[in-house]
């Protein structure tokens, strides 16, 4: 649930019917002691040319936060996340 709307993100903007041929790529890897790299790799267009337009509000990076802080002890200081886009 936590990666969902970043996969989702790659099958509603990536493709095309210049990308249809779409390659995806989900590594994980531990990095050290509780954190965990999840890496989303593909080969359609970018998403530059999405962001160009004005009338989409992105919510993919919002909704994963608030998945990580659902999943927090609440004991426990929250989850240090980063979210980069290549």
């Amino acid at each position: 649930m936590l990666i969902q709307p970043f996969v989702e993100n790659v099958f509603v903007y990536a493709l095309d019917q210049f990308h249809s041929a779409l390659k995806l790529n989900i590594p994980f890897e531990m990095l050290v002691a509780r954190v965990l790299e999840c890496i989303i790799i593909d080969n359609g267009k970018r998403l530059n040319a999405h962001k160009q337009s004005k009338l989409h509000a992105s919510r993919g990076i919002a909704l994963a936060r608030e998945r990580i802080m659902f999943l927090q002890p609440c004991d426990v200081d929250p989850s240090c996340t980063y979210f980069t886009e290549n």
